[in-house]
This record gives C-alpha cells, structure tokens and sequence, in this order.
C-alpha cells in the first residue's frame, strides 16, 4: 500500500518545500506517491523562486510569476481533473491583455496547470544559464559593460552589436567593425584575438573576453526569450496551440538547451537537474 495516502498531501509538499534539488529527485525514486508529491508544482515554483532571486534577466520572470501565483488555488491533487478548465483559462487570458503582459501570465498559469511543468521549468533554466553558445539575439539583446583587462574599470560608454554584423563603441573608437560567430562559437571582431564566451557562475550574467578586454552583460534577455520559445513547445504539447503555422520551440544546433519538448523523460530530466559536481551548489 502506497505510504503517501496514510497523510494528507498538503503535510508532504509543505515539508518538501524545504528539500533541496538532490533530495527532490532521490524521493522521487521511491514510490509513484513521491514521484508525484516530491514533483508537485508548489514545490519547485518556491524552489525556482529562491534559486532565481538576484540572478541577471530573472527579476522580470520572478514579477509575473509572484502575480500568477495569487490566483493559484487549487491543491496540486486536482490538477488532473482540472485540466480541461486550465486550458480553458490560458486561452481566455489573452482576451483583455497586451501582448507582452499576456505572454507573461498565460506562461505562469501553463506553469501550473500540469504536475510536474515546474520541475521541467526549473531544470530548463539551469540549462539554459550555463548557456556559452550564443546567437546573435544574445549579443543584440545584451547591454554590455567593456573594459581593458590592463585597466579594470569600465568605460561608460556601452557597445553595441548590431544585426547586421556590426559592432560599434562611442568614445573610444569612433568606428564600425564587422563581427563574426566563428566555429567553436566564440565572437571574433574585425581581426582582434576572438572573445571567449562564458557564464557568471553566481549572477548568470553573459562574459566574453580575450587578452586584450573583457565584455560583461549588465541586463539580458535571453531568460524571456528562452521561456517564451519553451512555453510555445509546451502549448503545442498539451494542443492548447496547433504547430500549423511551424512556430514551436526548436532549439539552434548545437546548444545546450535542447531537446526540451522531449521533457518527460524522467531519467533526462534528473541529468539535466544534477550531475556529479554541479556547478550551481
């Protein structure tokens, strides 16, 4: 007989709301009642939460969800019978919106209107935030600060990369140079050694640099635009939105953040949640 059923559900998720990721997905081995308990939506959205708080392009993302959230009820035991009328919601929603702001709260109600679609969310921006091969969103999107790593501090002035392969920087060369992505993924401008990409490993921030200077993101948007593209996926999955018209979520060749629309697989998910020597702990 399944242990779970002997106490109230409510008893498990408020207690498992003070696990951490390791802990979640070691009980979620278990029993099928703590598979479903360890991964209930309540749980990871204060997980995700926590973990998302003061990290560079989340606060936004943490805003829409703390709305969302004040609307959300129903006990995480009802969701299966509630999914017809969830759908029903999402759909409704973009009724009385504008488009950014009925992005933004149809996502968070998709986020719980399915066990388990936080605990996918949260694994996909742990993903998504050791991200190091970007695209040219990445660079446009970004506002960047720029230094000589022989003189530390920053200048004011902020670069810019263009889309049409152009990068310029007012106040210290006044002039357009051309920039490319080259195969290993780095950035290359005009003919100077290519920047290196990488992630903050404590703000998520973007960094690339070489051995002349150093470009930091200051805010980005990349967590946005990732989460729309997955929410799309998402949306297409449950056929609340058909793929007609092909806009769903494919992720580029090549990155680290594929194979999302593929998500149920628990075995995946768990890699993709901890590794070994995870670098978030």
């Amino acid at each position: 007989m399944e242990f779970t059923n002997r106490l109230p559900s409510e008893l498990f998720i408020q207690i498992f709301k003070n696990l951490d990721v390791k802990s979640l997905c070691t009980l979620a081995k278990v029993s099928r009642g703590l598979n479903a308990l360890s991964s209930d939506n309540h749980v990871w959205s204060v997980l995700a939460l926590e973990r998302w708080e003061n990290k560079q392009g989340m606060k936004d993302i943490c805003y829409w969800k703390g709305i969302t959230d004040c609307n959300q009820n129903d006990n995480s035991t009802r969701y299966n019978t509630q999914e017809n009328a969830n759908d029903n919601n999402i759909r409704s929603s973009s009724e009385s919106q504008d488009d950014d702001t009925n992005s933004h709260l149809k996502g968070f109600e998709l986020w719980f209107s399915r066990p388990g679609i936080w605990k996918r969310v949260y694994a996909f921006v742990e993903t998504e935030a050791k991200r190091c091969r970007w695209d040219v969103e990445d660079l446009i999107e970004n506002v960047w600060s720029f230094k000589f790593n022989s003189y530390p501090i920053p200048y004011e002035q902020s670069p810019k990369f263009h889309r049409n392969g152009i990068y310029t920087h007012e106040g210290i060369m006044n002039a357009r140079f051309p920039y490319v992505f080259t195969q290993e993924g780095h950035i290359r401008v005009d003919q100077f050694p290519p920047l290196i990409t990488e992630r903050d490993r404590s703000t998520w921030a973007f960094k690339m640099k070489n051995t002349n200077v150093t470009f930091e993101s200051l805010s980005t948007q990349s967590f946005k635009r990732k989460l729309k593209e997955f929410e799309r996926s998402l949306l297409i999955e449950f056929g609340i939105v058909d793929s007609g018209n092909g806009d769903h979520y494919r992720a580029e060749e090549g990155s680290d953040s594929r194979n999302f629309n593929n998500f149920s697989d628990d075995d995946f998910q768990e890699k993709q949640l901890y590794e070994t020597e995870p670098w978030w702990y």
